[in-house]
């Protein structure tokens, strides 16, 4: 017999990514890195997570999960998951 199971409550750290707030998201994460786009010039925020390194493109949140997880979302997807603590 399968039995029905919900998440628990989880508190994250989140913050979007402005393209310009390197320093915010280095006090966040400890698993990210930075490269210059060399056709641009913009920067590129890059970000190790269980799945791989994903590219976060601007307006996406950066989320600092239990365990020092990360996971980027889209705005959409982040604000259908999280409410605001």
């Amino acid at each position: 017999m399968s039995l029905k199971y919900v998440t628990k409550p989880v508190t994250v750290d989140a913050v979007i990514w402005t393209g310009d707030n390197r320093n915010e998201i280095w006090k966040l994460c400890t698993l990210c890195y930075f490269n210059t786009d060399l056709n641009t010039g913009d920067l590129k925020l890059m970000v190790q997570t269980q799945d791989g390194i994903i590219e976060a493109n601007v307006g996406d949140y950066l989320v600092k999960a239990p365990y020092d997880t990360y996971h980027v979302y889209t705005p959409t997807r982040f604000l259908e998951k999280y409410d605001k603590a």
